[in-house]
């Protein structure tokens, strides 16, 4: 069995290799040119000291002498780029998510689509269900609505129960096992009844949300489904799921036909 110095060694030779290995990566990685990989508005931004101004070292693994000289007024710089950049990019989401399915605006519902969005919109919070076979146009219906919801001033959390439908759903939307923090193993459901801390991103994302969009709900366990709910409760902060679903709109949307909901303890 190898002795603890030796483990430590092992290790510190292997971070050392790791943060070669990325130095030289950077140093034959070139961004394309208009590329924002940063999201500066400006690529001289990245080029200069943002303490004293002076150009940065062309050698990636250097840094200015401020760093050593300054080290407060350095990391203040740093961190307050980090937070200028992050405002940036939370400005372009929200102006792309404004924009999302404009071209859908000239396109207009079928009868039948028109019934079941006036429906929607008539019931404001609760939970509903879309549903529809193949070729029915769920997926027309569901991103139509989402963006006079949006023009509504309403906040959408777009989901899907696979990576695939996600996909195919937005750009923007993600799995609910993400969202929601869903266990990916029934094994792991007994230990998942806790909610993630109310300062976690994740929770503060769903209580800022209005209304939560989820595509191929079927797929979904009837376990899975009560944890959304009560991720949702947690969230919100309210006295009972009810009162939540006072404020919050959930809307399924999948084929009634595909597959039936299962789960531990549930019929089928």
């Amino acid at each position: 069995m190898p002795s603890a110095s030796r483990y430590a060694d092992y290790h510190l030779y292997d971070s050392q290799r790791r943060h070669a290995m990325l130095a030289t990566l950077l140093s034959k990685y070139t961004p394309d040119e208009g590329l924002d990989v940063l999201g500066a508005d400006n690529p001289a931004e990245t080029d200069r000291c943002m303490v004293c101004g002076e150009p940065q070292p062309a050698d990636p693994s250097q840094s200015c002498r401020c760093r050593e000289t300054e080290p407060d007024a350095f990391l203040a710089a740093h961190v307050e780029r980090n937070i200028q950049l992050e405002d940036r990019r939370e400005a372009a989401r929200k102006a792309a998510l404004a924009g999302e399915f404009a071209d859908l605006d000239d396109k207009p519902y079928t009868p039948e689509q028109q019934a079941a969005v006036q429906q929607i919109l008539a019931i404001g919070a609760g939970v509903v269900v879309l549903t529809g076979g193949p070729g029915s146009g769920k997926s027309f219906t569901i991103k139509k609505l989402t963006r006079q919801l949006r023009q509504q001033g309403k906040t959408v959390l777009q989901t899907a129960s696979t990576g695939a439908a996600a996909a195919r759903l937005s750009p923007f939307a993600t799995t609910a096992h993400h969202s929601f923090s869903l266990p990916v193993s029934s094994f792991k459901q007994g230990n998942n009844f806790r909610s993630p801390a109310a300062a976690d991103p994740l929770m503060e994302q769903l209580r800022n949300t209005d209304v939560v969009i989820i595509d191929e709900f079927s797929m979904l366990t009837a376990n899975d489904l009560a944890l959304i709910l009560l991720r949702l409760f947690h969230a919100t902060g309210t006295s009972s799921v009810e009162d939540m679903l006072k404020k919050k709109l959930v809307i399924l949307v999948g084929d009634h036909a595909q597959v039936r909901l299962t789960g531990a303890g549930c019929g089928v």
